[in-house]
């Protein structure tokens, strides 16, 4: 390789890097949630750090930030794939028909984001749970 491919390759890297993280958060339907709910203020709530949850077509296993309190669920991505995935709040007034099913052996909670509907939230029944008991 020359020395110029080098240089290019970690810019090149780099590039296509952010560029995934942006298609994905098209396909999956974080950007048409930041739309509606992109978040304004400091979150608040219990902190759960490294959570997994589905959004649409994407799974985001271990990388999201999620605090839950009185008002909704606040997510955010962490850094290094942040780019394209602005923070986000929820209220838990737009989180509807919460519909429980069974994936082999793990009972995953599927919840409708908006009113018309955005987009599915998938998490397992367990996580879910847990979001809840730190509101009561």
């Amino acid at each position: 390789m020359t020395e110029l491919q080098y240089l290019l390759f970690p810019v090149a890297f780099v590039g296509f890097f952010c560029f995934v993280c942006y298609v994905i958060s098209f396909v999956g339907g974080w950007r048409k949630l930041s739309s509606k709910y992109l978040r304004t203020k400091s979150p608040s709530g219990r902190r759960f750090g490294w959570q997994s949850l589905s959004i649409g077509l994407t799974n985001y296993g271990n990388c999201l930030t999620v605090y839950s309190s009185d008002e909704g669920l606040d997510l955010s991505v962490l850094l290094p794939f942040r780019l394209g995935h602005p923070p986000l709040f929820i209220p838990w007034d737009d989180l509807s028909e919460p519909k429980v099913t069974k994936i082999m052996w793990v009972e995953v909670v599927a919840i409708e984001v908006g009113l018309p509907r955005l987009c599915t939230l998938k998490m397992s029944k367990k996580v879910f749970d847990r979001y809840l008991d730190a509101i009561a």
